[in-house]
C-alpha cells in the first residue's frame, strides 16, 4: 500500500469492536480526515463500529454514525428462548451449537456485554440474522464505494481490500465478536468478487487493562483473554498447518445458514497488544492508534511486507511442534525531527542579525560602523558625531 502521499491505494477498512476497538477506530478516522491527501483516500478509507454499550458509540465523534452499531438493543432472554425451542418455534441448531444450555443471559437492553463473551456473540448474531441492523447491508455499501472503477487512486495491480479489526481481548463485546466478525468479513469480501481480503487483526491483551480494572474483576478479563486466544489459537493450527483438519464447525454467518464450517484461519496476521515491561504508556487506544497510522500511511509497510514474504517459509511448521507463528508484537518508536524548535531557532538568529546588521550601525563592518570608542571620533562636536553616525545608518 503507497502512503499517504503515493500515487496508489489499496481499500482499507477499519472495523472497531467494542470500547477499545471503537476508540481506536475513532482516533484513527480523526488523524487520516484531517489529513491533507484525504481527498484521494477518502473513497477507498471506512470506520465502523460495533459496540453493544451505546455511551461508548455516542463518544466516537470521527465515525459516521450510519457505520456505529449497537448490537444489544433487544430482548436477549426472549430471543434465545426461542432459539432453544422454549416457545413457539423449534431449536435452532445454529445457535444452540455454541451457546450452553444451561447460561441464563442478561435481562438489560442497551447495556455494556458485562464483560461476558457469549453476551456479545449473541449480540452480533442477532443483528446479523436478517440485518435487523443493516450491517452487513451497510458494508456491501462501503465495498462497492471503494471498489468503483472510475477512482484514479486506487491500486489496480495487486488487488487487495485490506481489513483491520481493532478490539480488547478482555471485555466481552472484542472477546466474543472478533472471530464471528473476522470470518463474516472475509466472506463479504470473497463473495464481492474484486479482490484478496486481508484480515489483520489488533488484539489488546487484559494486561493493558490492569490498572483500569478493580481488583475483584481482573480474573474475569484473564479468563476472557485465555479463553479468547485458546479460540483463535484452535482454529489458526487448525485451519493453517499441515497435519490440521479440513474444516472447523463454526456458525458465524445467520444471514448464510449453509455456512456452519469454515476451511481457513481468521487472520492473515494477529498483532497481540501487550503492556510493556519497560516502557509506561497511559493511553493504550491512543498508542495503538499512533503505530497503526505509521504502520499502514507510512514507508514502514513496504518494509514490513517484504519482511512478511521473507518469513513465510518459516511460518509453514508449528513452533515446538504445538503452536501456530501467525502472531507478532505491535508497536513502533519514533525519532521526531523537532522542525518547528528548529524553525523557531533560526529565525530567530536571522532577526538577530538584521537588528545587528541594519540598525545597529552595521556591526563588524567597517563601512557602516560607527567608530564609537575611538578617540578621535569622540573629541568631535556632537553634531558631527551625529551626521557621522547619519551618514553611516
Amino acid at each position: 500500500m503507497a502512503t499517504v502521499a503515493g500515487d496508489k491505494f489499496k481499500p482499507t477498512f477499519f472495523i472497531g469492536l467494542g470500547g477499545n476497538g471503537g476508540k481506536i477506530v475513532d482516533i484513527i478516522a480523526a488523524k487520516l480526515r484531517t489529513h491533507p491527501r484525504w481527498n484521494r483516500i477518502e473513497a477507498l478509507t471506512h470506520f465502523v463500529a460495533i459496540d453493544t454499550n451505546k455511551d461508548d458509540l455516542d463518544k466516537a465523534k470521527h465515525i459516521p454514525t450510519d457505520c456505529r452499531y449497537l448490537a444489544s438493543a433487544f430482548d436477549r432472554q426472549a430471543y434465545i428462548a426461542r432459539k432453544r425451542g422454549e416457545r413457539e418455534v423449534g431449536e435452532d441448531p445454529l445457535v444452540t451449537q455454541w451457546v450452553p444450555s444451561w447460561y441464563k443471559f442478561r435481562a438489560a437492553k442497551g447495556a455494556g456485554a458485562g464483560q461476558i463473551r457469549v453476551e456479545s456473540r449473541l449480540g452480533l448474531y442477532y443483528n446479523l440474522e436478517d440485518d435487523r441492523a443493516h450491517i452487513r447491508q451497510k458494508l456491501e455499501k462501503l465495498l462497492a464505494l471503494a471498489t468503483r472503477r472510475e477512482n484514479p487512486w486506487r491500486d489496480e495491480q495487486d488487488k487487495v481490500i485490506r481489513v483491520m479489526l481493532y478490539g480488547s481481548l478482555a471485555g466481552g463485546t472484542g472477546s466474543g465478536g472478533f472471530l464471528p466478525m473476522a470470518y463474516l468479513i472475509q466472506s463479504m469480501v470473497t463473495d464481492f468478487g474484486w479482490g484478496r481480503p486481508n484480515l489483520t487483526g489488533i488484539l489488546s491483551l487484559p494486561t493493558t487493562f490492569v490498572d483500569k480494572v478493580k481488583p475483584e474483576l481482573q480474573d474475569d478479563i484473564k479468563a476472557n483473554g485465555y479463553a479468547a486466544l485458546k479460540e483463535l489459537e484452535y482454529l489458526t493450527r487448525e485451519l493453517g498447518y499441515q497435519g490440521g483438519s479440513e474444516s472447523v464447525e463454526f456458525h458465524y454467518d445467520p444471514g448464510r445458514p449453509e455456512h456452519t464450517h469454515v476451511d481457513h484461519r481468521p487472520f492473515n496476521l494477529v498483532y497481540l497488544v501487550d503492556r510493556p515491561s519497560q516502557v509506561s504508556i497511559d493511553r493504550y487506544e491512543q498508542a495503538v492508534a499512533d503505530a497503526s497510522f505509521l504502520q499502514i500511511y507510512s514507508p514502514l509497510l513496504g518494509s514490513q511486507e517484504g519482511e512478511y514474504d521473507n518469513y513465510d517459509k518459516h511460518q509453514q511448521k508449528l513452533a515446538l511442534e504445538a503452536f501456530s507463528v501467525h502472531y507478532a508484537a505491535f508497536g513502533v518508536s519514533m525519532l521526531r525531527f523537532p522542525r518547528r524548535d528548529v524553525v523557531r531557532y533560526a529565525s530567530l538568529r536571522y532577526v538577530a542579525r538584521a537588528f545587528r546588521e541594519f540598525l545597529c550601525f552595521g556591526g563588524d563592518d567597517p563601512n557602516f560602523r560607527v567608530p564609537y570608542g575611538d578617540p578621535a571620533f569622540e573629541r568631535k562636536d556632537p553634531k558631527e558625531k551625529d551626521k557621522i553616525a547619519d551618514e553611516k545608518f
